[in-house]
């Protein structure tokens, strides 16, 4: 499986030519470099070794991503539950929000990733019956649920996945419902995540 990284590094080479640089400093970076994350608006960066360190050791907001993909086996979020992110598709990822932010679900789609605003309500009633979700490094990581196809499958991964995920729907999604082709994108994305992610084990309380 092409991996978040890897996704997210060949859509930018395809924008903006072969050459990448520092989104902070502008200084050319190697294929593996640093990507940052700005917890609160869930923006990501390339960056250098230098600012990668300047940049979330100051306090600024900045997470740096570490890659991440791991099942959850064991666990399963109650319909009811669902039901209450009012998410219009069936996939999202749901992120843990810094102090102080609110909680925020993201579902992707044509028009790339939407957010859907949760109340602090809602989250801390399911993070306390779901305790991963007070495990996630804020904005850096996310809850992944796909019920597509009849799934209940959930997954601890890198921001960068959402990224991934949603430039693969908004390239393929076609019409009000996504179409097939769409589908069997997404069917194929996680049939491969599937193969590629380490197994958690977590348990819902």
């Amino acid at each position: 499986m092409t991996s978040g990284y890897a996704a997210i590094t060949k859509l930018r080479k395809f924008i903006a030519g072969p050459v990448e640089r520092c989104d902070f400093c502008r200084v050319r970076v190697p294929d593996e470099h640093a990507h940052l994350v700005e917890a609160r608006t869930l923006r990501m960066f390339c960056a250098c070794a230098g600012c990668a360190a300047e940049m979330t050791d100051d306090g600024l907001g900045f997470r740096r991503i570490e890659q991440r993909q791991e099942s959850l086996a064991g666990f399963q979020m109650a319909d009811s539950d669902w039901a209450m992110l009012q998410i219009p598709i069936d996939v999202a990822f749901l992120f843990r929000p810094e102090d102080g932010a609110e909680p925020i679900a993201m579902f992707p789609g044509p028009a790339g990733a939407t957010r859907s605003q949760l109340s602090a309500d809602v989250w801390s009633e399911l993070a306390e019956r779901y305790p991963v979700l007070g495990e996630l490094a804020p904005g850096a990581e996310a809850l992944l649920v796909n019920r597509s196809s009849g799934r209940r499958d959930h997954y601890r991964v890198s921001t960068d996945h959402c990224y991934a995920l949603t430039g693969l729907m908004r390239a393929r999604w076609r019409g009000l419902t996504g179409g097939e082709e769409a589908w069997a994108a997404i069917d194929q994305y996680f049939t491969e995540l599937d193969h590629a992610t380490t197994p958690g084990g977590v348990a819902h309380a």
